[in-house]
C-alpha cells in the first residue's frame, strides 16, 4: 500500500510540475508565426463545354441543358441528371440533330424542355 501511495503522490507531484513550468515557459515565446498579407494568389479555372440530355422511359428527349455554344458530343442520361450517363444511342442521337436545328444553341442554360409530361402521354395515347 505504501508504494502505491508514492507512486501516485510523484505522479500527481509530476503533474503540478508541467503545469507551473510548462505553462511559464510557453507564455515567453510564440508557438505560431505571425501572418502577412503582402503576397498574391492567382487562381485560373477553365469550365469544359458540356451539353447533357435527359430522356424518359421511351427514350425521348425531354430536357437539353448546355453551357457552350460548341457543338459537344452530349451526354445522356435517363429520367435524373444524378445517376450515371448512357452511351448515346442512335435513336437518341437522331432525335438531338433534329432538334437542334430548331434551337438556339448559343444560349446557356436550358435550351431544351419538352412540354408537360401529361400532354406528351395523352398524345403518344392518342396515337394507339
Amino acid at each position: 500500500m505504501g508504494r502505491l501511495n508514492n507512486g501516485l503522490l510523484a505522479v500527481v507531484g509530476l503533474f503540478f510540475a508541467c503545469l507551473v513550468f510548462g505553462s511559464s515557459a510557453s507564455a515567453a515565446t510564440p508557438v505560431l508565426p505571425t501572418p502577412t498579407t503582402s503576397g498574391s494568389t492567382q487562381v485560373v479555372v477553365t469550365v469544359q463545354p458540356i451539353r447533357l440530355i435527359l430522356i424518359n422511359d421511351q427514350g425521348e428527349i425531354v430536357c437539353i441543358i448546355s453551357n457552350s455554344a460548341t457543338n459537344v458530343t452530349p451526354t445522356v442520361y435517363k429520367n435524373s441528371f444524378t445517376g450515371s450517363a448512357l452511351e448515346l444511342s442512335p435513336d437518341v442521337n437522331q432525335q438531338y440533330k433534329s432538334l437542334l436545328s430548331d434551337l438556339d444553341i448559343t444560349r446557356t442554360g436550358t435550351i431544351y424542355q419538352a412540354g408537360p409530361l401529361i400532354i406528351s402521354r395523352l398524345a403518344r395515347l392518342a396515337s394507339y
